[in-house]
């Protein structure tokens, strides 16, 4: 059974729940009393609604909440099934006929599926105790008259349904199939055309349809009269719209229509998408009403002056940051792979934007920071070298640093940079206590992990690296990646080269190269979770 989502109405179903069985019937009745005056337009005072329940008014507690109708109207029948288990008298002792849900589909000639949706719109049920002494929902004669009074064209239209036969079913879909092969109709346009021939609702063959391709692996029925896009093209199309070329140019190079190109590249956006990274350091003020406005509303923070972030600066970036992600996170959940809408898709892919924007900033900010950490771990042969560890280091600091603990971030990431440095420091490599410690610690660490599950946890992560590497970056980051730090990793270690060997190898600046690096690192660090990315920079 779903929960009843109001804190205030869930509250007060704890508070009655132990009362009498007598107390318990007064109040059902009272509830679905109260249920059939709301008005999903307004809002009522928790006060009202207590005492028209309880039939007492609240000395304490939030008297003056207000509950909207809309809240009332979904909440109240949940309050009353979960009050109505408590009592659940036998359906025998009953004034009137008690029907089942199945009871109730059979009598007005519609589906179980028909009956929970009236239930949200609020048609009454309550737990009884049948015949066969199993408790289930029942429907008073009288609840169902009032709710086909307060929808007569819902129940009128509902009780025409028939299910449609397994020959009705093939020549749907036959028919939509034939709808398509010109390719001159939208989707949209196909659905509405087959409900207005068949005398089906729209929503019924938009359903058929979405589980007959789910049934045929993914394959799209209205498209089938049209040329089959590889993945290869689809990947191939894609990468050719991002890089500019228009959309009339992709329908004639691969001759496909107009909606299979926006399709594949939906789909494309929303597959990116849902393999990206959003994690976030959660606040309690981005679940109050207006946060959006109130924390995405003011004024637009710029690149500070010489590179310097204040306090509040810091503070506002890093609030906006993670809210943004918050809200990336939230609406993805309503992305559908298979028929992703482009304007969930804009959505998220806007927060995901503005939020690397903010953490660009972040990291630019604090690049100073990790030379000047790095200049106190190493001497000036080998500074540069640190500093490409370091990037790796000041980004998973952004990820993890928690703006409402009162720290500055230059003080986290400082303590950050130097656990890190302290690990790959050369001086701990040539004190006379410590000579071969490298090489011993990691045949060490081989030795000790028969452990199987550190075996398969680091050759996931390992898999994960290569994946993201491939899917992410371009040949030129991936080179600078594998040469900095030796992937993939391997019981005899890869030899690495500095930036500046990179550099020469590439004909670019040592400066250039650390630049690349830190964007690769960002792309990576967005595919691959904290545990990954941990076991790999134990490995690498």
């Amino acid at each position: 059974m779903k929960r009843i989502q109001n804190p205030i109405l869930a509250q007060l179903l704890m508070e009655i729940r132990f009362a009498p069985s007598k107390q318990h019937a007064k109040q059902l009745d009272s509830a679905e009393k109260l249920l059939s005056i709301i008005d999903k337009n307004r809002d009522y005072p928790y006060e009202f609604v207590c005492f028209q329940i309880t039939g007492y008014r609240p000395k304490t507690g939030p008297i003056d909440e207000m509950i909207s109708g809309k809240q009332l109207v979904e909440d109240l029948p949940i309050f009353i099934a979960k009050l109505s288990g408590k009592l659940a008298p036998e359906v025998s002792d009953q004034n009137e006929t008690i029907y089942s849900i199945q009871q109730l589909a059979k009598k007005i000639n519609v589906s179980t599926k028909t009956i929970n949706r009236w239930r949200k719109k609020g048609l009454v049920g309550r737990k009884y105790v049948f015949e066969d002494g199993v408790m289930r929902f029942g429907f008073t004669q009288s609840g169902i008259e009032r709710f086909r009074l307060a929808h007569p064209r819902l129940v009128a239209g509902a009780s025409k349904f028939s299910r449609l036969s397994k020959e009705e079913n093939e020549r749907i879909i036959a028919l939509a199939v034939k709808l398509a092969t010109d390719g001159s109709m939208s989707r949209r346009k196909i659905i509405n055309t087959i409900a207005r021939q068949t005398q089906r609702g729209a929503e019924t063959i938009r359903l058929l349809l979405h589980r007959f391709e789910k049934d045929t692996y993914g394959k799209n029925v209205l498209a089938s009269g049209r040329k089959f896009v590889s993945p290869k093209d689809a990947g191939t199309i894609y990468q050719l719209y991002n890089s500019g070329v228009k959309v009339p140019a992709l329908m004639g190079k691969f001759a496909v229509s107009k909606n299979t190109i926006y399709r594949i590249i939906n789909q494309r956006r929303a597959k990116n998408i849902l393999a990206t990274r959003l994690e976030f350091i959660h606040n309690s003020e981005f679940d109050k009403q207006n946060a959006e406005e109130k924390i995405l509303g003011s004024q637009t923070i710029s690149r500070p002056s010489g590179g310097l972030l204040n306090r509040q600066q810091e503070i506002e970036l890093f609030r906006r940051y993670n809210f943004l992600k918050y809200l990336a996170a939230k609406l993805r959940n309503k992305i559908d792979a298979t028929y992703p809408r482009s304007s969930i898709i804009g959505r998220v892919e806007r927060y995901i934007q503005q939020a690397q924007k903010i953490k660009d900033i972040i990291i630019e900010s604090n690049l100073r920071l990790v030379m000047r950490v790095a200049s106190r771990h190493a001497g000036i042969a080998n500074r540069q070298d640190l500093v490409g560890e370091g990037n790796l280091s000041l980004l998973r600091a952004v990820e993890k640093f928690d703006y409402s603990r009162g720290f500055r971030f230059s003080t986290y990431a400082s303590w950050v940079l130097a656990k890190d440095f302290a690990r790959l420091a050369p001086a701990e490599k040539t004190r006379p206590d410590r000579a071969g410690a490298a090489d011993f610690s990691y045949i060490g660490r081989n030795l000790r992990s028969e452990d199987t599950g550190d075996i398969e946890a680091v050759e996931r992560a390992s898999a994960s690296l290569e994946a993201a590497m491939n899917n992410e970056l371009d040949e030129r980051e991936q080179y600078i990646i594998r040469q900095h730090f030796g992937v993939p990793a391997t019981t005899i270690r890869r030899k690495t080269k500095t930036l500046r060997q990179i550099g020469d190898d590439l004909g670019i600046t040592r400066e250039r190269v650390r630049q690349i690096e830190l964007e690769a690192l960002r792309k990576l660090r967005q595919r691959l979770s904290d545990e990954e990315f941990e076991l790999l920079e134990n490995e690498l």
